[in-house]
């Protein structure tokens, strides 16, 4: 039976924006079961991005429960929500965030250099997810003399290295042409294939698509 790794239920948060109050989700509830690729789409302020950073452990509901790998994460510490997130989950950002002082190879191994595991096995498996993406010739290259696209497989690669049971990846295509993005999409669909949890979120339909399910926010509520 398939393991929950993603469970929401009754989730609001509210904001403060001064003496205003912005409800960014108004009491969503859902699952995701380990192995599933899903997207969550939405609008440009549908509450889609405030939904992301629960899954990523980058914030807490103002009520409401969120469960990550069946740990409840608003009664956790700030340190524990670190080690969860750095465990649990990687990382795919529209914009990349390669450090651009660093070469390719450099930044594939970040992730496991907070985990503190030895040089040479961060070198071993840092060749290894570059390889799965399709870019081992370019370990030596910078950030600045890759594509888009290259640079996007890049971030795959450091969101995969460490194994985590969720990647989740925000407008993934968002600044890549359209068969790059493809490519992109495809390159996602490989990594599920070997068990690990994709979730997506966009606002492009094209995208949604292309997911086994789609989870649609908007003003804060599923619809």
């Amino acid at each position: 039976m398939p393991m929950t790794v993603v469970e929401l239920e009754n989730v609001k948060k509210i904001y403060s924006m001064g003496d205003a109050e912005v409800h960014a989700l108004k009491g969503i509830s859902f699952k995701v079961e380990q192995g599933e690729f899903i997207s969550i789409m939405g609008p440009s302020g549908s509450g889609k991005s405030t939904c992301m950073n629960m899954i990523g452990c980058l914030d807490t509901p103002t009520s409401g429960i969120v469960k990550i790998d069946g740990k409840e994460t608003s009664r956790m510490t700030e340190t524990e929500l670190a080690v969860l997130r750095n465990k649990t989950i990687g990382f795919v950002f529209q914009q990349y965030h390669l450090i651009p002082s660093m070469t390719v190879i450099e930044n594939v191994m970040l992730p496991l250099k907070y985990k503190r595991t030895d040089r040479k096995d961060r070198l071993a498996l840092a060749k290894a997810a570059l390889e799965k993406v399709g870019l081992s010739e370019r370990e030596n290259h910078r950030p600045n003399e890759l594509s888009g696209g290259q640079k996007q497989r890049v971030a795959i690669a450091r969101a995969i290295i460490a194994e985590p049971k969720i990647i989740l990846a925000d407008e993934p295509t968002g600044a890549l042409d359209t068969n790059t993005g493809i490519q992109v999409m495809d390159l996602f669909h490989e990594i599920n294939k070997t068990g690990t949890t994709i979730i997506i979120v966009t606002h492009d339909p094209r995208i949604g698509e292309s997911t086994e399910r789609v989870i649609k926010i908007l003003d804060g509520l599923l619809c």
